[in-house]
């Protein structure tokens, strides 16, 4: 928890601003997960600050002791922000536009169109069919969000059989 709120801290996600009744404040809370290795142990402990809005509470166990009725002003996203989304696709768009015309990238080939952007992962499928040999295998339909999975059946006992 203090690694990530030290990050935090070092990257200026927020600055101290006085608290007035007119600020959307909502609370923030820590979300605590453990990162696992392969074989199911615990690799690390993971402690992420979650928010939904630009101004905050300080942060449980971290609240200034000369500035105690503050509030943190957002500078930059933290987890859960509905907002980051969109800042992220403003972010890719204009580093889209100030490289010119892009066809690839990380990846993913881009193909423009009046409509918009199309991007596809055809050729990392058809690179990874040719490192494996399996460049002459005939396709198959697979299904793409129509299809119910169903989950009725017993669990297998093997983890590996999945």
């Amino acid at each position: 928890m203090q690694e990530e709120f030290n990050a935090l801290q070092l990257t200026g996600t927020w600055s101290l601003t006085p608290s007035c009744p007119q600020q959307n404040l909502v609370g923030c809370k820590w979300v605590f997960r453990n990162k696992r290795k392969l074989d199911g142990s615990v690799d690390r402990y993971k402690a992420r600050l979650v928010a939904k809005v630009v101004y905050m509470e300080q942060p449980p166990g971290f609240v200034d002791s000369f500035k105690p009725t503050h509030v943190c002003q957002l500078h930059r996203s933290l987890y859960g922000l509905k907002q980051a989304q969109r800042a992220w696709y403003e972010k890719l768009h204009s580093t889209l536009k100030d490289l010119g015309p892009l066809h690839y990238f990380l990846g993913l080939e881009v193909q423009r169109s009046s409509t918009g952007l199309f991007l596809s992962q055809a050729k990392y499928a058809t690179d990874l069919l040719t490192k494996v040999h399996m460049t002459g295998a005939k396709p198959c339909a697979t299904p793409v969000g129509s299809v119910k999975l169903d989950h009725s059946g017993d669990l297998l006992r093997n983890l590996a059989e999945y």
